[in-house]
């Protein structure tokens, strides 16, 4: 070999090629990319050079490696192999992997059951796939099935210090551990759950090679001193903060996070499309923490126009100019629920406010929910006057340049979620000191929570026409109900009336038939008789007028909107007329007024009912 070939790469000397070899280039060895459309070309070659350029930077391409490893070069052919593999499956139109087949005549944007496509294409492979770490010091291999590969392989990948994705057998583990807490309600220690996701943290920051120096930009507003190193202010900011102590980081997690991050330094639009409660929205947010940038989350509805985001845009121009911020993201959510879906394409596809080209510095990510036909039961009552009633979500078709950015982010695996419901039930007993009865009391019944949780969605989700219709959000909500006073235990009764309020009072009679059953086999007592007392209850403790019948109807209404109130949760109560919504409403607020409130207050100890 000459002299000149054994020297190490330096990537900045290499030449360019000219537009006619570089059609052909891409002919010859990347058919699907030639085929593609121009911003999925740039994308693919951005990719790569992301990729290539910290691996010719690695110890791995160094002449003194490859001298000392024989292996070396088979390491160098796999690795290259690989990376162009997984850019091609992240550089083509995801939209076209949808399979719609006669739903697309219909201009239906997805069904609801697709995966994000690169976990998918990762879960069904045989072989594994490598991403060059950005820290330009380490590889990541991610690996299916473990069984797939040979232990010399394993051995190998261990010596060369390479960090294993082993999706398979994290998900046995994952499957071992809730059957061992149903079996035995065991309990697993929050230290042990927290010190593998600050694992997993720490190797997503050496993937997305953030750097170790620096403060976060969250420090920086409040103008917070600390000594921690950057990696540290991170990873006890998401691990222990009470806003991100319960989000799950799964292996799928931490691919899409690379996918997305990826796809912004490639400068390619990225629009999140999937259903809601799915995690989007807490997704970007994490991953603007790890990769410790200024968020700004830009919540659009069907009232949302082009002055409010000029608004936007202007905010973001001054702060870039007047803190030297280096990057701003701007985080769109259900951005289909705007009729001028135009304007937002040219501002998310073309970079372009009202023609104007907005600054490189400022990134745009997008999150929508699909444009779907709502499967409706024969006794929905529905709006022929209304054109969006009968779709699932009220958002407006994607123009077709949208749609060739979209990404199907995917739903949460029943594993998944169960996991995400026991993190969010462990949270609940935070409120109060670990020396009190309540806080003891409601660990005792974390298990049966985070359990009658998950089976009311099971149990949801197969007799509502929308099986989309209960996620996470309902797990927040119901744990919002779960009230427990510092002076008097009463988890029992917490739990079921919070199952109530979110689940059970959802349901038409057939519905909740099938729910008492259910909660039945999980208790002694009937769980329609354990709250219809607390319904009743209740209801004695309100200032009834007279001639006012205390009909079923009422009860429940009034017990909806108290706990609602109590708990400043969000409400819109639907009915028939004369089913006394607004009779039920009108007792509330005689009841909360100034004149009656003291005596309500007695009334509701009277009855069993203790708040701070």
């Amino acid at each position: 070999q000459s002299e000149k070939r054994q020297q190490d790469i330096d990537p900045d000397t290499m030449p360019d090629l000219e537009k006619g070899k570089m059609r052909r280039f891409m002919e010859k060895h990347f058919n699907e990319i030639a085929n593609s459309s121009p911003a999925h070309q740039r994308s693919f070659f951005k990719y790569l050079y992301q990729q290539f350029l910290p691996l010719v930077q690695s110890k791995f391409l160094k002449k003194k490696f490859l001298e000392a490893d024989k292996k070396s070069m088979w390491w160098k052919h796999e690795i290259t192999k690989s990376v162009i593999k997984v850019a091609t499956i992240s550089c083509c139109c995801q939209y076209n992997h949808i399979k719609l087949n006669e739903e697309k005549e219909q201009k239906i944007e997805g069904t609801g059951r697709e995966e994000f496509y690169l976990c998918e294409k990762w879960h069904n492979s045989k072989d594994y796939y490598f991403l060059v770490n950005q820290d330009r010091e380490s590889i990541s291999v991610l690996i299916s099935d473990i069984k797939n590969v040979n232990q010399r392989q394993l051995d190998e990948f261990k010596k060369l210090e390479f960090y294993l994705f082993e999706w398979q057998q994290d998900l046995r583990e994952r499957e071992l551990i809730l059957q061992v807490l149903h079996i035995f309600e065991l309990k697993i220690k929050e230290s042990e759950s927290q010190t593998e996701k600050e694992k997993r943290l720490r190797l997503l920051l050496r993937i997305l090679g953030v750097p170790d120096q620096g403060t976060m930009k969250e420090y920086e507003e409040k103008k917070v001193e600390t000594t921690e190193s950057l990696h540290d202010q991170i990873v006890n900011k998401l691990c222990n903060d009470k806003e991100w102590s319960n989000y799950v980081l799964t292996f799928d997690n931490i691919l899409k996070m690379i996918a997305v991050f990826m796809k912004i330094r490639t400068n390619t639009p990225v629009i999140l499309m999937g259903e809601t409660g799915c995690g989007k929205t807490s997704l970007i947010k994490f991953l603007g923490h790890v990769v410790n940038v200024q968020l700004i989350a830009v919540d659009v509805h069907a009232g949302f126009g082009r002055h409010e985001i000029c608004e936007k845009m202007d905010d973001c121009n001054g702060r870039l100019s007047k803190d030297n911020e280096t990057e701003i993201w701007i985080f769109l959510d259900e951005v289909n629920t705007s009729p001028d879906i135009g304007w937002f394409k040219e501002l998310i596809c073309d970079r372009r406010l009202d023609g104007v080209k907005i600054n490189d510095q400022i990134k745009i990510i997008a999150a929508c929910n699909p444009y779907r036909l709502r499967k409706a039961q024969t006794s929905d009552i529905t709006n022929k006057n209304d054109p969006l009633s009968k779709w699932m979500y009220r958002v407006v078709p994607l123009c077709e340049t949208m749609k060739e950015y979209v990404w199907p982010f995917g739903q949460l695996s029943e594993l998944d979620e169960k996991q995400y419901i026991q993190a969010m039930t462990k949270q609940i007993k935070c409120k109060f000191d670990k020396n009190t009865v309540v806080y003891k009391k409601i660990q005792q019944w974390e298990f049966k929570i985070a359990e009658d949780i998950a089976a009311s969605h099971c149990l949801l989700r197969k007799h509502l026409a929308n099986e989309f219709i209960v996620s996470l959000r309902d797990v927040s909500r119901c744990l919002n109900f779960f009230h427990c006073d510092k002076k008097y235990s009463w988890a029992g009764r917490a739990l079921n009336i919070a199952l109530g309020l979110c689940y059970y009072l959802r349901l038409d009679e057939r519905g909740r038939t099938m729910y008492n059953n259910l909660m039945h086999q999980r208790s002694n007592r009937p769980f329609s008789e354990l709250l219809d007392t607390e319904i009743r209850n209740l209801s004695r403790s309100f200032e009834i007028p007279a001639r006012v019948a205390l009909h079923k109807n009422l009860k429940e209404n009034l017990f909806i909107l108290f706990f609602c109130v109590a708990t400043s949760t969000p409400m819109i109560l639907i009915g028939k007329p004369g089913t006394s919504k607004t009779l039920s409403l009108q007792i509330l607020l005689d009841t909360l007024s100034h004149r009656n409130i003291k005596q309500f207050r007695q009334k509701l100890k009277d009855n069993k009912f203790h708040f701070n």
